[in-house]
């Protein structure tokens, strides 16, 4: 499954990491991280601890509170 949330940014997506029991937390279609689950990955993008500096420091950007605020498919 995949998980999205598009901000003013550009589309964040959790995905499956390919070959590994893991999912990678991706903005556009830069790798930002790895993780255990989606919910660790939704949790970094919330507490604004990305790695991406744009996002991780504003102060107004309407983040997503829980995974289940993201879209999936």
């Amino acid at each position: 499954m995949i998980y999205y949330f598009k901000s003013k940014y550009g589309l964040f997506s959790i995905r499956p990491q390919p070959g590994a029991d893991r999912v990678q937390l991706f903005l556009n279609e830069e790798i930002l991280g790895s993780y255990v689950n989606a919910a660790s990955a939704a949790e970094d993008v919330y507490i604004q601890e990305t790695g991406y500096f744009e996002w991780d420091y504003q102060t107004d950007v309407g983040r997503p509170i829980t995974l289940a605020d993201w879209h999936k498919r």
